[in-house]
């Protein structure tokens, strides 16, 4: 009896069509909070040798255990723990998806990891909820390669999802990797959703630079005036 899968949202099918343009990978960890759905689209179409659910609530991955017997998936792993705290050091392709949370607890995730897996060559997609200026700002300063950029529209909100290599030089990037930039270089001319993102980040910061002087809050609000 064939059993259907749960509808992605337009955020997660967007990472989801990513991972088909990517191609098969080893090993895969689905740590999108979105109680498993993109990791059993990911199953469902071989897209992975092994997949790794990864939620720290209990009450999370316990359904989602009988969900997936239910389905008939097989080849993953359920993990009840931080994604930061994951360790990555099997052979062969490896690829993290971390959404749903806000961009700083994104940043701490990501240099966790980065700092548990030195040497290591690693890719991620990531979709912060929020902070995604500050995500940016510290994946800059560090040494991620930008494999590609997108603004996705959600139930009437925009979000960016970011494709990232992370090459195990230690701080340097290789030759010919693009870096990633303050606030992207995706925004399209003309494009409504993206004129809307633009509009509620200025609105965000404006509101904060009223009760400041921050010349940092000033530069973000520069910075997004010049996306379009």
């Amino acid at each position: 009896m064939m059993h259907t899968l749960p509808k992605l949202s337009p955020r997660l099918h967007a990472i989801f069509s990513l991972i088909q343009q990517v191609g098969p990978v080893d090993y895969v960890w689905d740590g999108c909070c979105d109680h498993g759905y993109l990791g059993m689209h990911i199953l469902d179409s071989k897209l992975s040798g092994h997949l790794f659910f990864v939620d720290q609530l209990e009450h999370i991955i316990a359904p989602l255990a009988a969900k997936l017997s239910h389905l008939g998936l097989q080849g993953y792993s359920l993990l009840t723990m931080d994604c930061g705290q994951l360790s990555l050091m099997q052979p062969g392709s490896r690829l993290v998806v971390i959404a749903g949370v806000g961009g700083r607890a994104l940043v701490d995730m990501l240099r966790s990891l980065k700092q548990r897996h030195q040497g290591q060559r690693l890719q991620f997609i990531v979709c912060a909820a929020n902070c995604v200026y500050e995500l940016r700002e510290y994946l800059a300063a560090e040494c991620y390669s930008l494999l590609s950029e997108q603004i996705v529209s959600d139930r009437g909100r925009q979000y960016e999802v970011i494709h990232l290599g992370l090459n195990g030089c230690g701080h340097e990037k290789e030759s010919g990797e693009e870096r990633v930039t303050a606030v992207g270089k995706m925004w399209q001319q003309g494009n409504k959703d993206h004129l809307a993102y633009q509009q509620r980040l200025l609105a965000h910061y404006q509101r904060q630079v009223l009760n400041s002087d921050s010349l940092w809050l000033q530069g973000i609000i520069a910075a997004y005036e010049r996306c379009l």
